[in-house]
């Protein structure tokens, strides 16, 4: 080395080095990204080489440091060391390669984003196969510290406003290569020797980017919020060529992150959302499954409602037994209005329920099933409904048939002679007393008298009903209360039917006895009570 001095002197230094050749190479020593516009992704791929396969060193030149012993023909390890808040990424960052054998280790992936206060470097280590075999990097690396740490709209206005500021730079980073002999360990932990290192130069330019967001105070963080398991939201982003050219514009998605690419830039839209299972519930709450559509006269129709929050209501195909006596002309003895909607999270809609039937029965029935976008069944419930021949009916006693109906025409109980007085339709009505030891307790029942709301103008609104010859019945051990009443037009009335058995009572003989009831509405009716009181053990 020579140097000169100012006074025309010259002085001769004598230098020493030492020539090292590692174990392994680098397939290039120095990266050049291309123009790359801020928060924008770029990559590249490098290749650690191991060609040492034979110590021979008069064939071909051997790794060894100076005239030192010659690297032994093992696997080696390298490790890559980033540079603290450089905005670079190598994947894998360690490994071990073979003799004779090449890894597409240090692939770079570079956001030219300058670094930001209070984001986090990954951590180095070992990376999956995927990323070893060199597949394309992950454009939201950078993006998902920024919103873990700066979400606010303050935050991403004012990344919008240097964003349109941006002049270009262009920055070199200088990063290690550390080599050692064997399979390496945990990160930052391979025991290397300093003279084997190789070293990596990285050119990074820096440029203004063509699109920026302006929606949502310029946040490229789209969040689609909690949606219901089969539903579809739509939602807009507005984005803004801030460049002085008309660029054209591509799009793909790829792991929740909406790539909008021009021929030198891409904008990193970061989508978010969650699935989840929409709760349904029925208001009034149902009666063990059941709603209840009460009594109406015949040939007329009644309506009520009930409040739900899914997405459709539907009749219930498939529960066959839920399915009672049906329209003789055709017609649904029930329809629910609106059948099908859409409800906003946290509100309701209420669905009108009509009941039309078109002859009298008590066992009009039907399968109600609500349906969440056409495929997940959330609640199933029956509806049911009574229509009746006369305002005044009664309910409650011995079913006498089974609760399957004919279609055929029921035959009239009264005689066509209108001298002849019709018969009392008898009703048979039964109680249990339990005998406890030396006692009996007393059976206890209640029939009720409805009187159905009708809509026309010219009849009765109320009825009445009277028990008649209660004292034939008293001796026996029975007792009505009350005995007679006003029915209100809509409303049911319960009357309590008790046996006592009186002193010295068989336990083994049933008790018999009979009363009638006479109902007064828009016609006078009577029912002939036949009571029948038995004893049952405990």
């Amino acid at each position: 080395m020579l140097t000169v001095l100012f006074i025309c002197r010259e002085f001769k230094i004598q230098c020493k080095g030492i020539g090292v050749h590692p174990p392994l190479e680098l397939s290039k020593q120095v990266v050049h990204f291309s123009a790359t516009a801020l928060y924008d992704v770029s990559t590249t791929a490098i290749h650690v080489v191991n060609s040492h396969t034979s110590t021979n060193e008069f064939t071909h030149p051997v790794p060894r440091i100076g005239k030192g012993e010659i690297a032994p023909v093992t696997p080696t390890s390298f490790e890559f060391i980033v540079p603290e808040n450089a905005p670079l990424t190598l994947s894998p960052s360690v490994g071990t390669i073979e003799p004779g054998k090449q890894k597409a280790g240090g692939k770079g992936a570079k956001s030219s984003g300058k670094d930001k206060p209070g984001t986090k470097t990954p951590a180095k280590g070992k990376a999956s196969p995927a990323a070893a075999a060199g597949g394309g990097g992950n454009p939201a690396t950078i993006m998902t510290y920024i919103f873990l740490y700066f979400s606010s709209a303050a935050y991403t206005q004012a990344i919008g406003s240097l964003l349109r500021q941006c002049k270009g730079s262009f920055r070199t980073y200088i990063i290690p290569c550390y080599v050692a002999s064997g399979t390496c360990g945990n990160p930052g932990e391979l025991p290397y020797s300093v003279y084997n290192t190789l070293y990596l130069e990285v050119h990074c330019p820096i440029v203004k980017p063509e699109l920026v967001v302006i929606s949502d105070n310029g946040n490229t963080k789209l969040d689609f919020g909690d949606i219901s398991l089969g539903q579809n939201i739509i939602k807009s982003i507005t984005i803004q060529n801030i460049s002085k050219k008309t660029v054209e514009v591509s799009y793909y998605i790829f792991q929740e992150v909406l790539a909008i690419k021009t021929w030198t830039s891409a904008l990193h839209i970061t989508l978010a959302g969650k699935g989840v299972s929409p709760l349904v519930n029925l208001s009034p709450t149902l009666d063990n499954g059941m709603f209840d559509m009460g009594a109406v006269l015949a040939s007329e129709y009644l309506e009520r409602t009930f409040k739900q929050i899914p997405e459709f209501v539907a009749r219930d195909k498939k529960s066959k037994s839920l399915v009672g006596t049906q329209n003789n002309n055709g017609q649904n003895v029930f329809d629910l209005v609106p059948a099908d909607g859409t409800i906003p999270p946290g509100g309701s809609t209420e669905i009108t329920v009509t009941f039309a039937p078109d002859h009298p029965s008590d066992h009009y029935s039907d399968g109600i099933k609500i349906e969440l976008f056409g495929k997940e069944e959330s609640h199933s419930f029956q509806i049911k409904g009574t229509a009746k021949p006369r305002i005044m009916y009664i309910e409650g006693f011995d079913e006498r048939s089974p609760n399957v109906e004919s279609l055929a025409e029921k035959p009239s109980l009264h005689t066509e002679d209108e001298d002849t007085k019709a018969l009392p339709e008898p009703i048979l009505f039964t109680l249990q007393s339990i005998a406890k030891e030396s006692e009996f307790i007393p059976a206890s029942r209640e029939l009720h008298v409805g009187c159905v709301r009708t809509m026309a103008v010219s009849q009765k609104k109320n009825g009445e009903f009277q028990f008649e010859n209660v004292q034939s019945i008293t001796q026996k051990g029975f007792n009505i209360e009350p005995q007679k009443g006003m029915v209100e037009a809509g409303a049911i009335k319960p009357v309590t039917i008790t046996w006592s058995p009186p002193p010295g009572h068989d336990p083994n003989q049933p008790v018999d006895a009979s009363i009638l009831l006479t109902l007064r509405g828009d016609t006078v009716d009577q029912f002939k009570i036949m009571l029948r009181a038995i004893v049952v053990s405990d």
